[in-house]
């Protein structure tokens, strides 16, 4: 059966992810001179609680090569292909971290794949193949479900503020916003590898109705999850207001975790779904 590995970037919702047996890397965040995986050694509680009372933004950094080959090792010990999907190149050098390993296994077959994107943009791809794994589907048929997927996987977002973005170095091209940064909730859209800014919206009320109205233009979808940090109680409420779109038992909820956190901030909320093909 082909194993799945994907990082911990992808923010899937541990009960899913082992149900599904999707292998997770983490990436590390650090705060001054400490150094936690992502989800291992820090919870999402924990992350946010430090993230509020740190005066410096923490930092981030990919799993080494060695951590990649280790794993690949091990789970590819009895022959089985690997498909290895990870965060965008353009956001993190994990995948380049995740090929240099791959280079050092000849003998294996490891497919690394980059999803353009992040968090449960990430996570989609990974649970589909994970799903067509489970069912038997044979490593081209899966590696080649992942591409068609990340090409039909969106993601938008409401940050509380672009500052972490900003800090992060992560601005890219939502450096466009900063004029207004303390008077507006920025809407992003992350694709391609980048951040994009998609509007600036005055309250977060109208964001949120923006938001929606965004998934009714994409929709329908074959997969749809509201993305949040810290903000689980209006996820939950975003989730009811999209029941139109996708039956809310649908609908997976998944807090964004200490790496992307990092960068993002508290009181996100967004969407990322898989559109149906047309």
């Amino acid at each position: 059966m082909t194993i799945l590995v994907t990082d911990s970037t992808a923010d899937i919702p541990s009960v899913l992810a082992k149900s599904l047996d999707i292998h997770v890397i983490p990436l590390t965040v650090n705060f001054g001179t400490q150094s936690f995986a992502d989800g291992v050694e820090i919870t999402n509680d924990q992350f946010y609680s430090k993230l509020a009372s740190s005066d410096a933004l923490p930092t981030t950094s990919q799993p080494a090569v060695g951590a990649f080959k280790e794993l690949y090792e091990r789970l590819g010990a009895n022959g089985e292909p690997i498909v290895s999907i990870h965060i965008a190149g353009e956001l993190s050098g994990t995948i380049r971290s995740a090929q240099q390993a791959a280079a050092l296994l000849p003998d294996q077959d490891i497919r690394i794949i980059d999803s353009r994107s992040t968090t449960m943009s990430l996570g989609w791809p990974t649970v589909l193949a994970a799903r067509a794994a489970k069912a038997g589907k044979p490593v081209d048929e899966i590696e080649a479900l992942v591409h068609d997927t990340i090409g039909r996987t969106r993601l938008l977002a409401m940050l509380d503020t672009l500052r972490y973005l900003e800090k992060g170095g992560r601005i890219g091209r939502t450096r466009a916003l900063l004029g207004t940064l303390l008077s507006v909730k920025p809407i992003i859209d992350v694709r391609d590898g980048e951040i994009f800014p998609f509007e600036q919206v005055r309250t977060k009320k109208k964001a949120l109705a923006r938001l929606i109205a965004v998934a009714e233009e994409l929709g329908p979808f074959d997969e749809l999850c509201v993305l949040h940090s810290r903000s689980e109680d209006e996820a939950r409420a975003l989730a009811q207001q999209l029941s139109h779109i996708q039956p809310v038992d649908q609908i997976v909820i998944a807090e964004i975790g200490a790496v992307v956190g990092t960068h993002v901030g508290p009181g996100a909320l967004g969407f990322t779904g898989v559109q149906k093909k047309a």
